[in-house]
């Protein structure tokens, strides 16, 4: 697969994660304050445009019923919903949870995955005055966008398309802050823009004559291909370490371009992060770079850690993989464990160090909770590195990992395939 790294200073890019940061906002506030918001943003003119629209479908969907789930669950069933019904496509509709739809679903409200959330479903068509912003995970066979409809994945977000995607002419409103994986065809139609900080997989063909993260047209890029925008940073390395007292968190950099500063975020689930620490960065540099910080909080059993990088511009972008490090519990005897690679496409290790000799169980599940796979873990006291290819064939999406001991949870992480 060829990567295509675009510049992450595009001019249509340099206020991408502002535009995210006011999108959300509006999103969770009063729509009487938006002229306020207005007033005072410093975007440029195109995306103040996307955002007005954005708040227009937003307020005319006041009207609107306002859905959101409390369980797991099939979308069909009335027992998942708050109210307790079945939503309607025209409604708004927030997802924190995991909900499977066996249907196809053509969408003319607005739909919210949260961090938490994932949706699975066959074919999506996003029309005409639709919203659809994704923080979570969102599993799809097809997916359409109609003209006027918006799309926005945040960096935290996922959307997993096992087929086809197309971006119809003149659709505008599509930004990729996270990760779209097209395992079919990627169409961007005539006077289609899609923008963005993150990453777009495309297993098939380009085509149209839109305009993709600042290439155009869409169909000059070369089927098979991975368009990213490139971080003003290399990361050399990343890991964490547990100790008796403290987990220490060390990182390096062979370069850095504009870099203001680094965030260790820090979360007990690997789906809620909150703000660790900052620490500055280099701003320019040439030369390798390290990087260390103590965390004395153990109270968890395991602690999952990402960092983010920001810079100067207030452009940031996650720029590791999840890790997860077990403290010095007595009943937890795993520690620095890492998956990679992350996205993978056919194989991947998952390595840790173990305190003793043991046997555990590993476990994959699915977007949808359901195990795929289940395998005994011969496990030698020190470093340990087991090759999983038992998912070559499964579908591209977002996997959970889990560790067990008997019925215990030892560890459990996300792995996503491409």
């Amino acid at each position: 697969m060829k990567t295509i790294k675009r510049n992450c200073y595009d001019s249509k890019n340099l206020f991408l994660n502002e535009t995210i940061c006011e999108i959300k906002k509006v999103y969770y506030s009063n729509i009487i304050g938006k002229a306020t918001l207005f007033a005072n943003t410093r975007l440029p003119f195109i995306l103040l445009i996307f955002i007005y629209l954005f708040c227009f479908n937003i307020s005319h969907a006041e009207t609107k019923a306002l859905y959101a789930t409390v369980m797991n669950g099939s979308w069909s069933s009335t027992s998942i919903w708050n109210p307790t019904a079945c939503p309607s496509l025209s409604d708004d509709i927030t997802i924190i949870h995991s909900v499977a739809n066996f249907t196809n679903l053509s969408i003319t409200g607005s739909i919210l995955i949260e961090s938490s959330g994932t949706l699975s479903s066959l074919d999506m068509i996003v029309s005409n005055g639709a919203v659809l912003i994704i923080s979570g995970t969102l599993n799809l066979d097809n997916l359409t966008l109609n003209n006027g409809s918006t799309l926005c994945i945040l960096p935290s977000g996922v959307v997993a398309i096992s087929g086809d995607f197309d971006n119809k002419n003149n659709t505008i409103n599509v930004v990729v802050g996270g990760n779209l994986i097209v395992g079919g065809n990627f169409t961007n139609g005539y006077g289609g823009i899609i923008s963005g900080s993150g990453a777009i997989f495309v297993s098939g063909i380009f085509d149209g004559a839109g305009t993709t993260f600042s290439i155009s047209p869409t169909s000059s890029i070369p089927p098979n291909s991975t368009i990213q925008i490139e971080l003003p940073i290399e990361l050399l390395d990343f890991d964490v370490v547990a100790t008796e007292n403290d987990i220490i968190i060390n990182w390096k950099t062979v370069s850095e371009i504009n870099n203001d500063y680094f965030t260790i975020e820090k979360s007990s689930d690997c789906i809620f992060f909150t703000e660790l620490a900052r620490v500055v960065g280099a701003g320019n540099s040439n030369s390798i770079q390290e990087y260390t910080f103590s965390d004395i909080d153990m109270k968890e059993k395991i602690s999952y850690y990402r960092l983010k990088q920001t810079d100067f511009d207030g452009q940031f972008k996650y720029c590791s993989q999840i890790l997860a490090v077990s403290g010095n519990s007595e009943d937890n005897k795993i520690s620095d464990v890492a998956i990679s690679p992350c996205p993978f496409t056919e194989n991947f290790y998952i390595q840790f160090f173990s305190e003793n000799q043991e046997s555990y169980i590993l476990k994959i599940f699915d977007a949808n909770n359901k195990c795929v796979f289940t395998n005994k873990l011969s496990v030698n006291a020190g470093i340990n590195r087991h090759k999983i290819n038992h998912l070559n064939s499964a579908p591209k999406g977002v996997y959970i990992i889990g560790i067990f001991k008997n019925k215990d949870k030892i560890y459990f992480g996300k792995i996503l395939k491409y």
